[in-house]
């Protein structure tokens, strides 16, 4: 076992470091992957490195760099200017990820866009019921843990 107690800021500190910088590999892999995605007529898909896939991946780990700060300053001092601030970090983030899944639609065969774009439609209504259902259950355990610290501070 380490020697570090569970409420030290030097965890805290650790935890935030080794999150940020797992969250930069994996957005640096995925925007290379985006970057060097290719297509031809003789190959089809392929990745094809070039000069700009590096700089993409420069860009998406500073991008991911100054997303978790703002997630530390929100979690650490909760304003309105930061939770503004943070959305609109997560909603590029967003954007950006749909972006990578859409992308290379573009590829595909003009007959074959209507089987993939009903698949598409029903990813979205199934993804988006099980969101709903994730933030109604989450909400479900929020008010369970309030009402137990309540009942527990008034058995005091």
């Amino acid at each position: 076992m380490d020697n570090v107690p569970a409420n030290s800021p030097d965890r805290d500190r650790d935890f935030r470091s080794v999150l940020s910088a797992s969250c930069g590999i994996a957005v640096m892999g995925i925007i290379a992957a985006v970057a060097s995605l290719k297509i031809n007529g003789t190959q089809g898909f392929h990745f094809d490195w070039d000069w700009t896939t590096p700089i993409w991946m420069l860009l998406g780990v500073l991008f991911n760099w100054r997303l978790w700060i703002q997630v530390w300053k929100v979690s650490d001092n909760p304003t309105r200017e930061g939770k503004v601030r943070l959305g609109l970090y997560l909603g590029f983030f967003v954007l950006a990820g749909v972006f990578a899944f859409l992308y290379p639609l573009r590829f595909i065969a003009a007959n074959k866009l209507a089987d993939i774009s009903f698949g598409l439609v029903m990813a979205v209504f199934f993804l988006g019921g099980l969101g709903t259902m994730m933030v109604f259950v989450a909400r479900a355990f929020n008010k369970a843990d309030e009402i137990e610290i309540a009942r527990t501070h008034q058995e005091e």
